[in-house]
């Protein structure tokens, strides 16, 4: 990723990721690409919202989706990492615990 500045941003931590789903998402964004930046807190908010609505999810979010808008907002993710974030997030199985019985 890059600032708006356009210096690389080494792949790193800006928030601790809890769930499974959420860090799998991200894995899947491509970091050797230059993403551009919202604005301000409030756009990144705008292009969350907008990708979520995309796959037909409203608020109130699940707590997956809840941290990954937060992760979004930590980066000031524009509108296409968020709509890249959100499709990786939607296409991403949610883990639950009948299916890690399963894999027993």
């Amino acid at each position: 990723m890059f600032d708006s500045g356009g210096k690389r941003i080494e792949r790193q931590a800006y928030m601790q990721i809890t769930f499974l789903r959420v860090a799998g998402a991200i894995a899947q964004l491509d970091f050797d690409r230059s993403y551009p930046k919202a604005s301000s807190e409030d756009a990144a908010y705008i292009h969350q919202l907008r990708a979520a609505h995309r796959h037909g999810v409203f608020e109130p979010f699940s707590d997956e989706a809840q941290e990954l808008n937060r992760w979004l907002l930590s980066v000031l993710a524009g509108p296409e990492l968020c709509r890249k974030s959100w499709d990786a997030f939607m296409k991403t199985r949610a883990i639950d615990s009948e299916s890690l019985r399963k894999v027993r």
